[in-house]
Order: structure tokens, then sequence, then C-alpha cells
């Protein structure tokens, strides 16, 4: 019994001492450096360095003030132009008395000629008064007929229901044997009737 103990402790001893071995060639193997290498600084410490580093700000240089005498000092600024308030009782009134109106044209222009002018038609029958033509002739029968009217200038011109005729859009109406009826508008804008009669005698 004691010789297994005693063989047992040896096995456990040599193991030991092939670990301690182990380990003692594994740290030899290991390079040893005498110098260390210096640790590279972070940006905040090189930048916190080269701030404690920078040379002072030469301090700024405020302009001298002007010596007596010189020509800046008789510069001097414009001082502000200061409104003059008008005296009471001198605003102008206008007395349009004897005095031409300012908003009257200098040429009279009369409106309802140029109104006149500008709704002139470009139909014959709508150029002159109803009062200026004449019934010459009328053909056809009941159902459809036509009338023939002359004007001033000894020109003809043929005429139906529904024809426009004279300056205040007259409007024919019916045609008879013997006569036309016109519908056409008088100076209050009212409806009124005018009716031209075939006449024998055709020269003027």
């Amino acid at each position: 019994m004691k010789r297994k103990m005693k063989k047992i402790k040896m096995i456990i001893s040599c193991n030991l001492l092939i670990l301690f071995m182990a380990a003692f060639s594994v740290y030899c193997a290991e390079p040893v450096n005498p110098i260390q290498q210096a640790k590279p600084s972070t940006p905040a410490a090189t930048a916190g360095s080269s701030e404690t580093q920078a040379p002072p700000s030469s301090p700024q240089v405020m302009p001298k003030p002007p010596e007596p005498g010189s020509a800046q000092q008789g510069i001097r600024m414009p001082s502000p132009v200061s409104q003059v308030a008008p005296a009471p009782g001198s605003a102008y009134s206008y007395n349009p008395a004897g005095k031409p109106d300012p908003f009257k044209p200098f040429v009279d222009v009369d409106v309802k000629s140029a109104e006149k002018k500008k709704e002139e038609s470009i139909f014959p029958l709508e150029r002159a008064e109803i009062d200026s033509f004449m019934l010459v002739g009328i053909v056809g029968d009941q159902s459809k007929r036509m009338a023939v009217v002359q004007d001033s200038n000894k020109k003809f011109y043929p005429v139906f229901v529904g024809s426009h005729i004279g300056t205040r859009k007259g409007k024919v109406t019916g045609i008879l044997a013997d006569q036309i009826t016109v519908d056409e508008l008088d100076d209050n804008n009212k409806v009124r009737k005018i009716i031209l009669k075939l006449r024998k005698n055709t020269t003027r």
C-alpha cells in the first residue's frame, strides 16, 4: 500500500515538473523589447496640446482719435433734416368760380353722332330712314310675296317678311297686295308701326 502511494506521488510530481518546464520554455521564447514605443496620442489630446501651444494673438490696435486742427477733424456728418410743419392757416383752397372746368375736354364731341356712325350698318336698307324709301312694286300671292322699294339714289331693293329696313332697327312684319307694314323703335324705345303704300306713279 505504501508503495502505491509513493508511486502516485511520483507521477503527480513528474506531471507538475513537466508543466512547469513547458511554461518556462514558452516564456523564454517571447521576445522582450526593453524600449517600449510611445503610444500615439489621441486627436483630442493633440488638439488640446496644439491649442495650448498656439501663440497668443496680438491685441487689436484701435485707431487714434484725430488730432486737433487736422483735416479729419474738419469733416462733419450731415445732421438729419427736420421736417418743418406748415404754419397754421396757410392751406391752399381752390375756388372754381370764373375758371374753366379741368375735366371738360377742349374739343366738343358729339357723342350721339359718333355712336350713330359707329352703329352704321353695312346693308343699304339700314343706312337710311324708312320715310326715304318708296314702295314701287309687290309680286307673288298670299302664300309668299316680295316687295320692291326704291331709295333716294334711284336704287331698287327686294324686301321680304322679316327683312330689316331703316336706321331704327325696323323689321318688315307683313306684305299685302298694296302695302307693307314695318315695326321699328321710336325715341322712347317703344315699337311703332309704319305702313308704306304702293304708289302707281314711281317718278319723283
